[in-house]
């Protein structure tokens, strides 16, 4: 398993050859909710996931747009399982008594399928977090703690 650039400088071993420059953009600090989500569930979705992003320091202005995404296709997503719940997973044509894959399953589907590319651009997926490098906050250190 390659080690994170983060390991290799603990131990002395991180090339400055190999070492690659970053673009230092600066973390959004508090939450807000922009326009164009388009349910509740993206709404949720938006807020549990900005808490955590910026927790860890690595939201920006510039990741708005594209968690904005992200939250829309599990908004999709969950609206499609309430109707799926409703209705059932195959539709009956009115003129036989032919069944097909209802298209909500079909949504939900491709916007599992959406949802899950952009989840890993953002360290939404166990293996994506494995490849965040965050540096780690110092606690704040009551002196008098110890007395």
């Amino acid at each position: 398993m390659t080690k994170t650039a983060a390991e290799k400088k603990l131990k002395g071993t991180l090339k400055k050859s190999r070492e690659k420059e970053t673009l230092e953009l600066p973390a959004v600090t508090e939450s807000f909710v922009p326009e164009g989500l388009i349910n509740s569930y993206a709404i949720e979705e938006w807020n549990a996931q900005t808490k955590l992003l910026i927790d860890g320091g690595v939201f920006s202005e510039c990741d708005t747009t594209m968690l904005l995404m992200y939250c829309n296709e599990v908004g999709i997503y969950f609206d499609s399982i309430d109707i799926l719940r409703k209705k059932g997973n195959t539709i009956k044509f009115k003129k036989s008594d032919y069944e097909n894959v209802s298209p909500h399953f079909t949504i939900k589907t491709k916007a599992f399928e959406i949802a899950y590319k952009l989840a890993k651009e953002f360290g939404l997926t166990p293996l994506a977090r494995t490849k965040i490098e965050v540096e780690k906050k110092k606690k704040d250190i009551d002196p008098l703690a110890n007395l």
